[in-house]
């Protein structure tokens, strides 16, 4: 009998459950050139106190349905930097960079992208506490 061919004999468990293994934690403490596959769903960590981070988002145009999150390890500050005014801040505001520079733990966002644009969402703190920078310009 093929395998596809037997039937079903035993009931489903239901007790127990799918586990969940954990996510993917990048801790920086230098600059950092996201990758667009590889890194993507991953929670990328500024962990450096001592100086500014600088992530620079890939290509917009290979980033279709990616996404990564930024987060501060410590109370190291950082930037998220994207081409020119492809980064679309809390308020609708297409921008090159977001600062995310009042030194506190776990302060962060979400990047998310559809090919065209990169979305900042789900910031920690709240929007109105984000910088939206974009005359600071990585050197």
């Amino acid at each position: 009998i093929m395998p596809q061919q037997e039937k079903i004999t035993k009931k489903l468990d239901f007790d127990k459950r799918a586990r969940i293994e954990g996510v993917r934690i990048l801790a920086k403490a230098a600059n950092y050139s996201v990758d667009s596959f590889l890194d993507s769903g991953s929670y990328i960590a500024a962990d450096n106190s001592s100086q500014l981070i600088f992530f620079t988002l890939p290509a917009v145009a290979s980033c279709n349905g990616h996404y990564w999150n930024f987060f501060a390890a410590n109370t190291g500050k950082f930037q998220i930097v994207a081409a020119t005014n492809v980064l679309v801040s809390d308020y609708g505001v297409a921008t090159k960079a977001v600062n995310f520079g009042h030194g506190k733990e776990g302060e962060g966002c979400r990047i998310i992208c559809n090919g065209t644009k990169f979305y900042l969402v789900g910031v920690n703190p709240l929007g109105s506490a984000v910088q939206a920078n974009v005359s600071y310009q990585q050197g």
